[in-house]
């Protein structure tokens, strides 16, 4: 029974399937009609190369797979996936998907391709100490050489993802700076991509423009903070000259942020950059924005004149232009570069004082900053008028720096302008080459390595003429000789070494020689200027003593006394060390510094050592300035004596009445006054107290003409009752002016051991000057006039006989001791001129011989108590009359002793305690009656008290 049950079961299935494989046999071809196919979206626009998703639906059948397809031959393409690509031909196509379970059913989709938007960029330079770039986009250069400031206009691109670097140009191999990086542009936006920041900091500023200008009549703008180094500004735009008090700012921002777009009236304005204060750092002056313009305003460093941190760039689509502040005014300098030309003056619009005075070739000025215009400038020797030998209209513009050489030989003189380019490339050196010779004619002009020789090279620069300039060129940082030859030659008429570093500016300009000599050579400008500064040191510390100066470790001058100069030392520009060491017995020692000071080029210091040696200290006095007119003298004058008060100074011509008119200027210590120009002529000099009681009185003084005189009041050290003397610098050269009525010192020693008292009569006198004065005795000093006195010695009482008659010199504000010496048979006067100048870190010590019964003597000096045995002489085979002069000698005891020439014999022993700050004389005399024993007769801090 199992059994049939289970097959009837079986026979139940197999009739079910039978059946049902009748039913699609019979029914197959009516299910395929039944197949619909649909693509979505059924029409769509797509941007050419642009992409479209589209999807099928397949209905009626369990097969819903699709292939997909482009009726058109060229009409993109689609995958598999139905993802369609436009072409790059605008039109109207059909995509089409055919279903796979039945082919003859498919649907389509309209696609209606249209061109892609549009959208532009434009590229901005604005790192300003960065080189040219050149512009990359998708691995090509669109843009080459584009400079600082500068734009590459507007260029249009189709909308989409582009590889964009920056490449700089520079010496050796160029680099990419910026990029390479994807920049996706969206269409219908105008994109501004700008370099800004330094170059070792540089980066792509981008800014993005959907708007435009809504009103034609108007004036769109934008403004953006371009300037890396300046800060957060306000941004004003107002009627011209319109008060910032009652104005409101366009807006505050920093770098790299940006202010607007607005739309204002179009017609003139003032564009003003403040601080959060409101102090202007720029104000552009009256500007015009014309209708209908869309402009993009950037405020970029400043790289041209004036001392605004900025400048502002306009980009107006294609152009940009630049507005410097407008009191930058025009940077000139003047080059004398014709050979056989006198120094000259350079007068501008025939003012009454020259712009320029006293230019002698091959000298150059600094540069001046003249307000823009147009300007005659007229040359003439220098103090004259006539001839004029350049007369020369020249424009100079806001915000430029130029150089104007005179060259060409004196008989056809003219001027030379350049435009000058001082921006400073962290790259690269930049040098320009002149051409200013006369002599050399049309040259070959030669860049090459150290020692290369050009026997090989090529010209940098063919068949230049006069004149000529190379224009700035870019070169890479190292050392380099330029040579220049007449043209087709290698023979070198100048040959200059040079060393560039990137970010410098170098001008060289080739000149003839002086006087039209054909020893040619080269005017360095920028940084091939004469990178020099000239110090000169001044002794003003009345009691300090000599002195050395150290500069850099090393001693450049040495033994440098009150009131002397070392004269102008010539050295490199820069930060040098300097010492000065003071020169002390028993061991020299620093006074001043050492100390770093740091000294300009084309600058002259004077480093005055002031005060007394205790509170001794530099004072440093800087002159940039130079003689104007050659007939004239220069003149400044400074206070340099700690002790003296506030003063007035008077210049005025001699025997003039004194008033408040007459005031040079009032000053105290360590002030200044001038410099000024006055004739060349006779002058006095006063010096006086606030209330004009004259302190200081130099007589008649000559001025020279062409002089340039630094006149320091010092602490007087001569004779008189004025507080100070003038030392007059002149480069090298010292003069002192003592006060007119100081006089002269005058003090009489007896020295003649067998002579009787005498009378010293004066130009004849009536009564003696000096009456009986008796031996060993000396008088205390006797200030008389200064003059040439007849001095006669009689015995005391009588006018003869006339032992001594001599005629003596003596000057103003000089100190002498007049000794009778001899016996009395051969009387004669020793005249010795004294220093009793006291320094403080020494014993000034003098000897003086003056025993006619000791012959040559050897003179010693020891520590007390001390043999001479084993001693060598402090002086050797002295002869009568002579003296040691004053001797530096550390505070001490000491023995004093004069012994025969040659011998050990002590004629005279003296034990003598000296102490520092003071001065010692001791005069070695006969005994009385010419006998023996000698002995001393002391003078000055020996004198007997």
């Amino acid at each position: 029974m199992k059994s049939l049950r289970g097959f009837s079961t079986l026979a139940k299935g197999l009739g079910l399937a039978l059946f049902s494989l009748v039913l699609v046999a019979c029914g197959g071809d009516d299910d395929k009609k039944n197949v619909t196919v649909s693509v979505a979206p059924a029409n769509v626009t797509v941007k050419v190369g642009m992409t479209q998703n589209f999807v099928a639906t397949v209905a009626g059948d369990k097969n819903t797979r699709v292939t997909w397809s482009v009726d058109e031959a060229n009409g993109g393409t689609v995958t598999s996936a139905g993802i369609y690509t436009a072409p790059a031909t605008p039109g109207t196509y059909r995509v089409t998907a055919t279903s796979a379970a039945d082919t003859t059913k498919k649907a389509s989709a309209t696609v209606t391709v249209v061109p892609l938007d549009k959208t532009t960029v434009r590229v901005f330079h604005g790192s300003a100490d960065a080189p040219k770039v050149n512009l990359w986009v998708n691995g090509a250069v669109a843009v080459s050489g584009l400079d600082y400031q500068q734009s590459t206009g507007v260029l249009e691109l189709d909308e989409g993802t582009y590889n964009i670097a920056v490449e700089g140009v520079i010496p050796g191999g160029n680099a990419t700076v910026i990029g390479p990086v994807p920049l996706t542009l969206a269409g219908n936006t105008d994109y501004d991509v700008i370099a800004v920041g330094a170059v070792a900091d540089i980066e792509p500023l981008v800014l993005t423009d959907t708007g435009s200008l809504s009103d034609a009549n108007k004036v769109r703008v934008r403004v953006a903070h371009l300037a890396a180094a300046a800060p957060e500004v306000k941004v004003f735009v107002t009627a011209p000259d319109a008060d910032l008090a009652g104005a409101a700012p366009l807006g505050t921002f920093e770098f790299k942020e940006t202010l607007g777009p607005v739309e204002v009236d179009a017609g003139t304005y003032q564009i003003r950059v403040t601080l959060a204060d409101n102090t202007v750092v720029y104000d552009s002056g009256a500007v015009t924005l014309a209708a209908g313009k869309d402009l993009l305003i950037g405020a970029v460093a400043n790289v041209g004149t004036g001392s605004s941190p900025v400048s502002l760039a306009v980009l107006d689509g294609n152009n940009v232009a630049i507005i410097n502040d407008k009191n930058a005014g025009a940077d000139v300098r003047v080059v004398h570069a014709s050979a056989d030309a006198p120094a000259v003056d350079v007068t501008a619009n025939d003012g009454a004082t020259p712009a320029i005075a006293n230019l002698a070739f091959p000298e150059a000025t600094g540069y001046l900053n003249l307000p823009a215009a147009t300007y005659n400038f007229k040359v003439t020797p220098n103090a004259a008028t006539e001839p004029v030998v350049i007369d020369a209209d020249v424009p100079l513009a806001n915000g430029s720096a130029y150089s104007i050489l005179a060259v060409g030989a004196l008989a056809n003189i003219e001027p030379l302008v350049l435009t000058d380019n001082n921006r400073s490339v962290a790259t690269e050196a930049k040098v320009r080459l002149v051409h200013g010779s006369t002599l050399a004619g049309n040259v070959d002009i030669y860049v090459v390595a150290p020692g290369a020789g050009i026997a090989n090279a090529m010209p940098a620069f063919s068949n230049v003429p006069f004149k000529a300039s190379t224009g700035y060129v870019s070169l890479a940082q190292g050392d380099y000789d330029v040579i220049i030859a007449p043209t087709g030659t290698k023979a070198e008429a100048i040959k200059a070494p040079v060393s560039l570093e990137n970010g410098g500016v170098y001008t060289a300009i080739a000149r003839d020689g002086a006087g039209l000599t054909a020893a040619l050579g080269v005017i360095g400008l920028d940084g091939l200027a004469p990178n020099k500064t000239h110090v000169r040191v001044i002794h003003a510390s009345a009691d300090a003593p000599k002195v050395n100066l150290w500069v850099d470790g090393g001693e450049v001058a040495s033994g440098l006394d009150y009131q002397k100069t070392t004269g102008y030392l010539e050295l490199d520009a820069g930060t040098h060390n300097i010492a000065v060491e003071g020169v002390i017995p028993g061991g020299n020692a620093t006074v001043i510094g050492p100390v770093d000071l740091t000294f300009d080029a084309n600058t002259r210091y004077d480093v005055l050592a002031v005060n007394s040696v205790a509170d001794i200290e530099p004072l440093l006095l800087s002159d940039m300035g130079k003689l104007a007119n050659g007939n004239n003298v220069r003149v400044r004058v400074a206070h340099l004596a700690a002790a003296a008060p506030e003063v007035r100074v008077h210049v005025t011509a001699p025997g003039a009445t004194l008033s408040d008119a007459t005031v040079l200027g009032s000053f105290e210590f360590k002030e200044t006054l001038g410099p000024v120009e006055v004739p060349a002529g006779t002058y006095q000099i006063r010096v006086t107290l606030p209330d004009n009681t004259v302190v200081f009185d130099s007589g008649s003084v000559a001025l020279t003409s062409g002089k340039d005189l630094l006149i320091g009041a010092v602490p007087n050290v001569g004779t008189g009752s004025a507080p100070i003397q003038l030392i007059v610098v002149d480069g090298a050269n010292v003069a002192v002016l003592s006060d007119v009525n100081a006089g002269a010192n005058l003090r009489v020693v007896h020295a003649s051991a067998d002579a009787p008292a005498v009378d010293v009569l004066a130009n004849n006198g009536a009564t003696p000057a000096v009456a009986n004065l008796a031996f060993p005795a000396f008088t205390n000093y006797l200030n008389l006039p200064a003059a040439t006195y007849n001095f006669k010695v009689v015995p005391t009482g009588v006018t003869s006989p006339v032992v001594i008659n001599a005629d003596v010199p003596l000057a103003n504000s000089t100190e002498y001791t007049l000794l009778a010496v001899g016996a009395l048979a051969d009387i004669e006067p020793l005249l010795l001129t004294d220093n009793n100048r006291k320094v403080a870190t020494e014993a000034k010590v003098r000897l003086v011989h003056a025993s006619t019964l000791a012959g040559n003597v050897d003179i010693y000096v020891v520590a007390a108590g001390a043999s001479i045995a084993n001693v060598a002489p402090a002086f050797s085979n002295v002869p009568f009359k002579a003296d040691t002069g004053y001797v530096s000698l550390a505070a001490g005891d000491y023995d004093v002793i004069v012994a025969p020439t040659g011998t050990k014999t002590e004629a005279i022993k003296a034990s003598l305690t000296f102490a520092n700050g003071m001065v010692y004389t001791a005069v070695a005399r006969d005994g009385a009656g010419l006998t023996a024993p000698l002995s001393v007769i002391g003078l000055d801090a020996l004198a007997p008290q």
